[in-house]
């Protein structure tokens, strides 16, 4: 009976191991413009591209100077996607929008998860996205400067957010 019990003990343990909470996390890619004609790469050909973002993000987990403590961690890349090759453009001929230069991720900060909204900085701007489910259609993103907050129209891709188990 003692075997039982210890066995029982074991496997509870090992299949809570397997089961354990996973971290609440921010994922995806998001078209932000209409396809538009643009010669990004000055080769004389009018190129059809959208303007996408494309964000990774967890907030922190578990108490600062703990074992089981995990800092926030998050970036978005801003891109130029080529339709017809279908290629990601980082290096668009240093265009830059919003005063955010291509070619590197910016860092996201205050990183905060509830249910399918995800809340977070990025250079001072204050964002709030929302999973509506699969595709874009019913996804939601704003940004808020400070001054004022603005609904980004989204035109293709997903939001995929996770609180965890």
């Amino acid at each position: 009976m003692r075997w039982r019990s210890l066995w029982v003990a074991c496997w509870v343990l090992l299949v809570g191991q397997a089961f354990a909470a996973s971290p609440a996390e921010l994922k995806g890619a998001v078209a932000y413009t209409e396809v538009m004609n643009f010669d990004y790469d000055k080769d004389g050909i009018v190129d059809k591209v959208q303007f996408w973002a494309e964000f990774h993000g967890r907030p922190a987990t578990g108490e600062p100077d703990t074992p089981s403590y995990q800092p926030e961690a998050g970036e978005i890349l801003f891109f130029l996607y080529d339709l017809e090759r279908r290629k990601k453009i980082l290096d668009w001929l240093q265009f830059s929008m919003a005063a955010l230069p291509p070619n590197k991720p910016f860092p996201m900060t205050k990183i905060f998860i509830n249910n399918n909204t995800a809340h977070f900085e990025v250079n001072g701007m204050q964002y709030t996205v929302k999973d509506g489910g699969k595709g874009y259609a019913h996804d939601r993103a704003t940004a808020n400067d400070g001054l004022r907050e603005r609904q980004i129209r989204l035109y293709d891709g997903d939001i995929f957010i996770s609180t965890g188990r």
